[in-house]
């Protein structure tokens, strides 16, 4: 006959130790999910800085086309917008964020097939890189030579590509959320919001 007392001694304890593995693999899994989604959180905020900040970049590149370094006053009046350019990154990414960048986005965003998000968020960091060297170094020849065109994008566009970025970002936190549709924005805006509050009527 069966001495059950003994056999829930021996199972008891395995299945209290299958029960402890499973919830370290599990808690481990969460961990790791949630350190990723910080690392995407971070890089959304990098990407929110250099959108806020390129409408400046990209006056300060146009005007670079044209500068006359020869010229005291119009050097001397780009130089102190230039600066402020500089501030204002230093003020929101450290000195090495994009060194950073690039680490987080070759470490928590996978390759697929096609054209994936890290390219082109890779792309994108090293566009900006290089635009800001062409500004620290008054040398827009460094975009011509790079790029092979004179061409620099518009802010409008410049802004629907990086939040098109930042959609895809957030999609890849698997929160089971998307990202805000700007279209959607801006009509609740113009339509709704202004009465809302009350202002227009």
């Amino acid at each position: 006959m069966i001495d059950w007392t003994e056999v829930l001694k021996v199972v008891l304890p395995i299945i209290a130790i299958c029960i402890s593995v499973i919830s370290t693999i599990v808690a481990w899994k969460n961990t790791q999910k949630q350190i990723r989604v910080n690392r995407i959180e971070e890089i959304i905020l990098v990407l929110q800085t250099l959108n806020g900040i390129y409408i400046n970049m990209f006056w300060l590149l146009n005007d670079l086309k044209k500068l006359n370094i020869e010229n005291t006053y119009e050097l001397s009046e780009w130089e102190t917008r230039a600066e402020k350019l500089f501030a204002m990154l230093k003020e929101n990414v450290s000195t090495d964020g994009f060194k950073r960048l690039r680490v987080l986005l070759n470490a928590y965003l996978p390759n697929k097939k096609g054209t994936p998000i890290k390219i082109k968020l890779l792309a994108i960091s090293a566009l900006y890189y290089d635009y800001f060297v062409a500004i620290e170094n008054k040398n827009f020849t460094i975009i011509t030579n790079k790029y092979d065109s004179e061409k620099i994008p518009k802010p409008n566009v410049m802004s629907n590509y990086l939040n098109a970025l930042e959609n895809d970002l957030i999609k890849e936190m698997k929160l089971g959320f998307e990202g805000l549709n700007f279209n959607l924005l801006k009509k609740y805006r113009s339509e709704k919001f202004l009465k809302d509050l009350g202002i227009h009527e």
